[in-house]
């Protein structure tokens, strides 16, 4: 029990000092300056503290030392503020884009296939299984639709890689895997056909 209170009052001494920096710059500072690295620097530094010139010299690098951590954790900071964050932005503005685009010629292939189906499948899970009992109700003439989880994927029903899909694949002879941001245009598509919902 004491061990757990003494846990619970460190992270709260922690978070007090976390609290009372200033700006980013400290915060990143006493971050760098609290590791074990710095820590057994300033026990050799204590030990030395008896050769004043020694001691300056040596106090000079371990700043530099900090300084140049700090500075490198500060570079790969702006590389995921200003690289990554902006790709993973486009990128999420673009595949929105591409599916709008192609929705048209994909709602063109989906009616293709739907004109001589008498039944639709719609199947909300993933995974073998899913590929396996969609081959099985493709062959009674149904089409079956399985509608991905995924927004960004291009594995295949059976959890290969596959090639990318923005709106629709096909998977086998009147098997189908669409986004689930299709599922409501494929929704309309299929129009008076009976539907079959498998969640």
């Amino acid at each position: 029990m004491n061990r757990q209170a003494d846990r619970l009052l460190g992270q709260a001494r922690k978070n007090r000092e976390i609290s009372a920096r200033r700006n980013a710059f400290f915060d990143i500072f006493r971050a760098v300056s609290g590791t074990a690295t710095v820590r057994l620097w300033m026990e050799i530094l204590s030990y030395l503290r008896r050769f004043r010139m020694l001691r300056m010299i040596l106090q000079i690098i371990g700043w530099i030392v900090t300084l140049l951590r700090a500075g490198t954790l500060i570079v790969l900071t702006t590389i995921v503020f200003f690289v990554l964050l902006p790709l993973l932005a486009v990128l999420l503005v673009i595949v929105p884009l591409i599916a709008l685009l192609d929705r048209r010629k994909s709602i063109r292939r989906l009616s293709e296939v739907l004109s001589d189906s008498r039944e639709v499948v719609f199947f909300f899970t993933d995974g073998p299984v899913t590929a396996q009992s969609a081959a099985d109700l493709a062959r009674d003439g149904r089409t079956v639709l399985l509608v991905s989880p995924h927004w960004i994927s291009g594995r295949a029903t059976n959890g290969s890689s596959a090639r990318f899909y923005v709106n629709l694949r096909r998977e086998s002879e009147r098997v189908f895997l669409i986004r689930r941001y299709f599922y409501f245009c494929a929704r309309r598509t299929v129009g008076d056909r009976a539907v079959t919902l498998i969640y």
